[in-house]
């Protein structure tokens, strides 16, 4: 994998950063997001929908376990998973998703299974230092 660091100051560098993601993905991709409560997981996934020519309000699914997002001349369906609430696996996530598909998944490193499979990491780590919280981010990606 291909790491990248960078620091999220603000929300337009979490656009920043979906944008770059957004450009470099190829359908049939599965991206895994790291990081605590509030590192900015699903305000990521907002952003990435946006940048993929999705106009749908994004949640997160914690509670459902998945949503799709869709748009006609969208190049993908987004297929957007938190597994924070689940103790196994579901298998379909361990299918590759369709070429006309990119799949997103909030608290992928649960599985160490899923993990290995993944084409994009991105892993977000909030610091505190002296009062004020900083995203540090590290990006993943298998050449």
């Amino acid at each position: 994998m291909i790491p990248q660091e960078l620091e999220l100051v603000d929300e337009r560098d979490t656009e920043s950063l979906a944008l770059t993601l957004a450009a470099g993905l190829k359908g049939g991709q599965s991206i895994g997001l790291v990081g605590e409560l509030g590192a900015g997981k699903t305000t990521l996934v907002r952003y990435l929908v946006k940048a993929l020519g999705i106009s749908a309000a994004v949640s997160s699914p914690s509670y459902v376990l998945s949503h799709e997002y869709a748009q006609a001349g969208a190049p993908f369906l987004v297929e957007h998973w938190d597994l924070y609430r689940l103790g196994a696996l579901p298998e379909e996530l361990m299918e590759p998703p369709a070429d006309s598909f990119v799949r997103v998944i909030e608290w992928s490193d649960k599985f160490d299974e899923l993990m290995a499979e993944l084409d994009v990491i991105v892993n977000i780590n909030l610091r505190e230092e002296q009062g004020v919280f900083r995203r540090m981010v590290n990006v993943l990606t298998r050449p």
